[in-house]
């Protein structure tokens, strides 16, 4: 039975891949110089949700009134549409939802250069990737499709991050949102151990987990500040116009905020390839290729209102790679101290040499995990993953 269900997540994960025209996972470096020499996209990316949210808005039945239920439903329809699917692997009761968005509406139109988004987009084959020497036996989701590139802020952000934004934060705020967060958090690990990560394509996305808990604010925030209730319905709010400004950050970009491979060898083939590409270009590309970006993501959950800082260090453990963090606790460590701008060597591919406070044990084995996988992808077990991506508060 174990082997039936198995085959049929493998199944159907390669088929909404392929079908759905979803990008698996992303190259941040090869053609980072690429994507950053575009436009910036936040302006058409805030133009495209506008738009949705306003053709939603006219779309909402007047006889429901100001049912949050039914403006949520609305939007969704806006926004993410497609199907959920039946994957059981994280839903652990009927108050869990399906996994969701596939082919998100919003990450379907700019995956496809849809309309003014076109000349944004930056696309790449595996062949001439970090990717380019991992088998498909290896990662069958590597070998379908890479994830389309935008230069937002002036970071890489992945297509795929909308998706993540729109779909599994609307599945967190299904959950309970901020109010229920240490459940949020744990089905985000689930889904990206299993059906959206390590068990499917071996990689863990720590730039899929940011995405997914900025996304899970903006639906909490759908009915109330973008929408406002007057004479019993739903009016889009002229005061608060949505801005990705409010929820991108460095910690979406996977080339600063970098992913975990479970395999080894998938590992070990991706920083020589990265290497090699830093050598060639003559351009700093190790994660998280600056100091400055870890101190500025872990601050940017910290400083959301909708966390305040213990909160939002919580969120910061569970969305940004233990590389970052253990970056992040030197500088804490060093400006408490007096010492400002410090050299930190970011020039060698290392385990970090510095852990959180009172968590030195678990941080150390996290780094080293990171640095070296864990072993074949072909005899994945998420219990090896224990305790270092449990009990983070």
């Amino acid at each position: 039975m174990e082997k039936i269900l198995s085959l049929f997540l493998v199944i159907m994960t390669s088929l909404s891949l392929s079908l759905n025209g979803t990008s698996s996972e992303l190259d941040s470096f090869t053609l980072r110089k690429e994507v950053l020499a575009k436009k910036d996209s936040i302006e058409v990316l805030n133009k495209i949700v506008r738009e949705r949210l306003k053709a939603g808005e006219g779309l909402l039945d007047k006889k429901k009134g100001c049912q949050k239920k039914h403006l949520i439903k609305t939007i969704n329809k806006q926004l993410i549409g497609g199907f959920a699917v039946p994957f059981p692997q994280c839903r652990k009761d009927r108050s869990y939802p399906w996994v969701s968005g596939f082919k998100g509406a919003f990450e379907s139109h700019i995956q496809k250069g849809k309309g003014s988004s076109k000349e944004y987009i930056t696309t790449q084959e595996k062949k001439n990737s970090v990717y380019k020497k991992v088998k498909s036996s290896e990662s069958r989701a590597i070998s379908l499709v890479l994830g389309t590139l935008l230069n937002v802020k002036g970071l890489v952000i992945g297509s795929d991050k909308f998706g993540h934004f729109f779909s599994q934060g609307h599945e967190y705020y299904v959950l309970g949102g901020t109010k229920e967060l240490p459940k949020v958090l744990e089905y985000g690990h689930c889904l990206e151990t299993k059906v959206l990560g390590l068990s499917t394509s071996g990689v863990y996305s720590y730039g899929d987990l940011a995405a997914n808990i900025m996304g899970m604010l903006f639906w909490e925030r759908v009915a109330g500040e973008y929408f406002t209730c007057a004479d019993d319905n739903w009016t889009l709010n002229p005061k608060k116009e949505f801005n990705w400004n409010n929820y991108v950050s460095p910690s979406w970009d996977e080339g600063i905020n970098n992913s975990f491979y479970y395999s080894k060898s998938i590992n070990e083939k991706v920083k020589t390839e990265i290497m090699k590409l830093q050598d060639k270009t003559n351009t700093f590309l190790t994660p998280p290729i600056s100091k400055s970006y870890c101190e500025e993501m872990v601050n940017f959950f910290m400083h959301d209102k909708a966390f305040g800082k213990k909160q939002g260090l919580t969120v910061a453990k569970h969305a940004i790679s233990a590389v970052c963090l253990n970056i992040y606790a030197q500088i804490s460590e060093e400006k408490s101290m007096g010492l400002l701008n410090s050299e930190i060597s970011l020039k060698k591919w290392a385990r970090p040499w510095i852990f959180l406070k009172g968590e030195s044990n678990m941080d150390e084995a996290r780094s080293t995990i990171m640095m070296k996988g864990l072993g074949d992808h072909s005899s994945f077990n998420d219990s090896k993953l224990d305790p270092f991506w449990h009990d983070l508060n």
